[in-house]
């Protein structure tokens, strides 16, 4: 005769599976098997009605919390041993986390030595003025890095892209986007030009790039679009609104 026990075991079966193919924390086996049916309704709450507020809290703690304490960590690094690969390293830090203006004068700090032309050190400073809306002093890096290979198709060359815009090099900011629009590749940077292209007014032409990307991406096989997915989604979303 089917009573709550049944019900209760048949719920922990059910949630034991979903977490087991779901793949989520541990702990969660424990607070099924050890609180019999609370423990599962809580489960269900979290990962089948809530999973998306769950996430969203989590992401806000993580980023309160956890950026707090490895920026704290390299920030006692760089105390005990002021080297420049340090200062680079917390700059990172804070960059991953929009704390712009520390990492910029962190970044400038170590633009001397074997650093002080580097590449990638200039690709971050470039994207700091570009975050901090110093669209001029951003264009100002483009002509050191233009023979730089990492930065021909690197996203910091789209910040450069969107700079020359912003501040009316109109034809130049054209000629970087069009440099960067290759063909089963820089998907982020074909779809910034779309973008830019709606900016400037030519809807049609960028709708052009976005048929040529969306063409691209039903060429893709499943692993290759898993890959991906994020830029599809974007990609996609933008289709939508021209």
């Amino acid at each position: 005769m089917f009573n709550i026990y049944s019900f209760g075991f048949l719920l922990q079966i059910f949630c034991v599976y979903h977490a087991y193919t779901s793949k989520v924390e541990y702990y969660w086996y424990f607070v099924i098997f050890f609180i019999p049916i609370l423990g599962s309704l809580a489960y269900l709450y979290v990962h089948l009605y809530s999973r998306r507020k769950v996430d969203v809290l989590t992401e806000g703690i993580k980023t309160v919390f956890v950026s707090n304490y490895s920026i704290d960590k390299l920030e006692q690094s760089l105390k005990f041993s002021d080297t420049i690969v340090n200062r680079i390293q917390l700059a990172d830090e804070h960059l991953k986390y929009d704390n712009n203006e520390r990492a910029l004068e962190l970044y400038q700090s170590s633009l001397q030595g074997i650093y002080e032309d580097d590449p990638s050190l200039l690709q971050k400073i470039l994207v700091c003025h570009y975050n901090l809306g110093e669209h001029n002093e951003a264009i100002k890096y483009g002509p050191r890095l233009k023979g730089d290979s990492l930065f021909k198709n690197s996203e910091e060359r789209i910040a450069y892209a969107w700079s020359l815009h912003i501040i009316g090099h109109l034809d130049e900011a054209e000629q970087e986007f069009k440099d960067m629009d290759i063909r089963f590749s820089n998907y982020i940077h074909r779809l910034e030009y779309a973008k830019f292209k709606k900016e400037t007014g030519r809807n049609s032409e960028s709708q052009k790039i976005v048929n040529n990307l969306l063409s691209e991406i039903a060429s893709m096989d499943a692993y290759e679009t898993r890959l991906k997915k994020d830029v599809i989604k974007l990609i996609k979303q933008f289709n939508n609104s021209l």
